[in-house]
């Protein structure tokens, strides 16, 4: 519905569901474990779970996502006109990230036959926050599409980060 008047190319937006399902997900999934790992060992593997998820979750999997935005506001200019299509491709990158994702973690829980922790996954990946990744993302494609719109070169800048510090907010006050 938000893209029914100029509606992005099908070719455009799988590209996007793919990367974030591929590439966003895989290089976030290996830079998260391995700073993960190397805090765990430094101070204990409970606080290597709260770094990996409160800060290293939120830098880098939004800048993961984020890159393509940037790439398909950058080099898909034509395709790239203003605030609903950056929403729009931050959206399917966030989707495809989030599908992978929620895989991953249904798998893992899955495998450990707990009921109780399988029910708060489902509930929480599930029910509560389907919809986090792309919320998050989206506060990216959406300063992109705002950058886009303006005439002043340091607000054409300065906006992309300061949606990048949107969705990280977003996403570690989430996690």
């Amino acid at each position: 519905l938000l893209d029914r008047f100029d509606p992005e190319p099908l070719w455009a937006l799988t590209i996007c569901l793919l990367w974030g399902a591929v590439a966003a997900c895989g290089f976030s999934a290996f830079i998260n474990s391995v700073g993960g790992g190397i805090v765990s060992a430094i101070m204990g593997a409970e606080n290597g779970n709260i770094f990996s998820a409160v800060i290293s979750a939120p830098f880098v999997e939004e800048f993961w996502k984020g890159i393509m935005v940037v790439g398909v506001a950058y080099f898909l200019r034509d395709e790239f006109d203003g605030v609903v299509d950056g929403v729009i491709y931050a959206t399917f990158v966030a989707i495809g990230f989030a599908a992978t994702e929620n895989v991953l973690y249904y798998g893992r829980v899955i495998n450990t036959a707990d009921w109780e922790a399988i029910g708060f996954t489902v509930v929480i990946r599930g029910l509560l926050a389907p919809w986090g990744h792309p919320l998050y993302t989206s506060m990216t494609g959406l300063a992109l599409g705002m950058a886009r719109e303006q005439t002043n070169t340091a607000a054409k800048v300065l906006l992309p980060f300061v949606g990048y510090a949107g969705a990280v907010f977003l996403h570690m006050l989430w996690n």
